[in-house]
This record gives C-alpha cells, sequence and structure tokens, in this order.
C-alpha cells in the first residue's frame, strides 16, 4: 500500500510514502511494552505476541483493524523476543531472553500462522540464550535463524530440526553491541547489517555475513552514509538491491546495557 504503518503511545499511525505527511489510524493501540512484532506480508498483518499484555494480537494491514486476542498461558509472561517468519511452514519463530520476573531461556517457540496457536518448539537449557538487545534474522540457506549482538556479544544459528538447539560461531569479527539493524539480501546470500547502541556516530560501517557453516562478519565497502545508530529498521528492497534504513537513535548517554542492568534490579 506504499506506506509506513507505526504503532506508537496508545495510537496507531500511517505514513503514505506519496505525501509524506503522518495520520493516524481510527484504531488505538493497548499500549503493551515488550510485547514481540513480526510482519506477515501474506496474510497482510502485523502480528504481536506477548510482553505485559499476554496472548497474540493480529492487527489487519487490510482493514486497519485489531482482531481480538487469542490468549494462552505460556504466552502470559514472555518479553524482550525477537521474531523470525518462516511462511513456507506457516508459522513465525520466536526466542525470548526472559520474561516478566527476568527469569532467562533459551527455548524456541512458534506461532501457526492459521491457528495462532502458541507452542514451544524446543526445550531450555541447552546451549546459550540469545540475550537482551539481540538481533534475529531468519537465513533461507540456512533453514534456520541467526542471532548475533546483545548482551552476549556471540553469533548463533539455529537449525529448524527438533534435535537442534543453538550453535554459536567461532568467531567474530569485532564486537556487534546492542540492537543492531539488519536484512537479508538472496541475492548475495547474505545478512547486511548496520548499526549497534555501542557505536559512535561517525561510524558508518556496513557488515555482511554470508550463509554458509564458517561464515563470517565482513566488512563491505561502502560510500558515506547516516550516522551510527541502535534500534534502527532494516529492509532489504530486492527490486533495487538496496538496504533501506529507517530511524534508530544515537545519544551517548543512551546506554542500552545499563537500561538493561536497571531492569533487571
Amino acid at each position: 500500500r506504499q506506506r509506513l504503518v507505526a504503532f506508537g503511545g496508545t495510537s496507531v499511525w500511517e505514513l503514505p510514502l506519496a505525501t509524506g505527511e503522518w495520520s493516524a489510524l481510527p484504531e488505538t493501540w493497548a499500549q503493551c511494552p515488550f510485547s514481540t512484532p513480526t510482519v506477515d506480508a501474506t496474510g497482510e498483518r502485523v502480528l504481536m505476541v506477548g510482553g505485559e499484555c499476554g496472548g497474540v494480537y493480529a492487527f489487519s494491514l487490510a482493514d486497519d483493524r485489531w482482531s481480538a486476542p487469542t490468549n494462552s498461558p505460556a504466552i502470559d509472561s514472555f518479553e524482550y523476543g525477537v521474531a523470525a517468519l518462516d511462511r513456507e511452514r506457516g508459522r513465525a519463530l520466536f526466542a525470548f531472553s526472559g520474561n516478566l520476573g527476568n527469569v532467562a531461556t533459551n527455548a524456541t517457540w512458534q506461532l501457526d500462522l492459521d491457528s495462532l496457536d502458541f507452542r514451544q518448539l524446543t526445550p531450555d537449557g541447552r546451549g546459550p540464550s540469545v540475550g537482551e538487545g539481540a538481533t534475529v534474522v531468519w537465513d533461507p540457506v540456512r533453514a534456520g535463524v541467526v542471532a548475533f549482538g546483545g548482551e552476549t556479544e556471540r553469533t548463533m544459528s539455529h537449525a529448524l530440526e527438533a534435535s537442534a538447539g543453538w550453535r554459536q560461531f567461532g568467531h567474530e569479527a569485532e564486537r556487534i553491541g546492542w540492537s543492531p539493524g539488519a536484512a537479508y539480501d538472496p541475492t548475495s546470500s547474505a545478512i547486511l547489517r548496520f548499526g549497534s547502541a555501542q557505536i559512535n556516530a561517525d561510524d558508518q560501517s556496513v557488515w555482511s555475513l554470508t550463509s554458509k557453516d564458517d561464515g563470517a562478519w565482513e566488512p563491505l565497502e561502502v560510500a558515506p552514509g547516516p550516522a551510527g545508530r541502535a534500534d534502527n529498521v532494516n529492509v532489504y528492497d530486492s527490486v533495487r538491491r538496496r538496504l533501506v534504513i529507517y530511524g534508530g537513535v544515537h545519544d551517548p548517554l543512551y546506554d542500552l546495557a545499563t537500561v538493561a542492568m536497571f531492569l533487571r534490579m
């Protein structure tokens, strides 16, 4: 529909690309801090899972309406989550770094896109946890998800097999930091990332991780671009073969690691 849809405060907003002017949509958004969103483009909706509200909320992009939440006791306590859509198998995959009691977990969960049934896919306690502040990207070549950055500073992958666990990569190119923005480039079969909370405003590096077992983060040669930032939203434009970056924050006083430590107190 050639627009950006944003959820903020108690409202849902849209920005038509033709006009570049924000306006509020009729539906209000019940504030659900720490809920985990994922975009189901085929189903024309945004799914919000967990957080302080619990359950699964679906926002239809076709008619700009919320549907009644699907509640499950399993979802009520999960927060600090990341999600990746596995459209081929009709599901979304989730990893949560904690719950409302700040209990760490490395279990993975799946949400059936038809029934919105939410269930545990792999148990807790096998290998390292993703950790707060990490970014997760779906890698179709690996047929799994890749997580990187955050409090653990690890780069890890998780295949789809029920017996699989998180596999940590054996090397790191540099410190990734908290909340890096990233997107998958199917043309080069690589994950592209930009920014993090620990990157200064002069750092405009773009990094690439190819889809192979022994892949490592490698810097790309790019022309000068936007200032370094964290929490930016990245998407890959396959028609023009480009990485599109929106938003983000860079403030030397805004230290996500300090915020995370405060939330655990």
